[in-house]
């Protein structure tokens, strides 16, 4: 989604078969084990949120490469670190956890935000990544154990 929106042509994942290699060996594997996956959700957890982090980083430091204004780098770093997530639930068939009162979005916000801050400070981009991804890794765990999430807002 990420390419297509700043014209990214062919999209990341078309440019090589091993990206569908890796998921179609990744569902073999969840099929065959399925049971035992169901005694790893923490583990899976951990996953999901070092996923969200190298992918919102990823993201938006591929949008600052196609010269993005920043804010809307920032908005590529979430739809980046999110939309496999999401997808994810879908086809799982449970409610997506961007959709949740739960801190995931928000997390990859933080991080992108301040690897933009970081970079104007002249950080080294690799140290600025790492940096950048651990923030994302430590605000979803913690918001997760700590149960913090974004005030509802009802619509009536």
């Amino acid at each position: 989604i990420r390419d297509v929106l700043i014209g990214a042509q062919p999209v990341g994942w078309m440019q090589s078969k091993w990206p569908l290699i890796a998921v179609l060996v990744g569902v073999a594997l969840a099929f065959i084990f399925r049971k035992k996956l169901q005694y790893l959700r923490k583990t899976f957890f951990l996953f999901d949120a070092i996923g969200l982090g190298v992918f919102a980083i990823g993201g938006l430091e591929k949008a600052l490469s196609y010269n993005i204004d920043p804010i809307y780098a920032i908005m590529c770093a979430m739809i980046t670190g999110t939309m496999g997530g999401l997808l994810r639930d879908v086809l799982c068939n449970d409610v997506p956890l961007i959709f949740r009162k739960e801190i995931y979005a928000t997390a990859a916000l933080v991080g992108a935000s301040l690897y933009l801050s970081l970079d104007m400070l002249g950080l080294d981009s690799q140290i600025n990544s790492i940096t950048s991804i651990l923030v994302v890794i430590a605000v979803r765990i913690l918001a997760v154990r700590y149960k913090l999430g974004l005030p509802k807002i009802k619509i009536d």
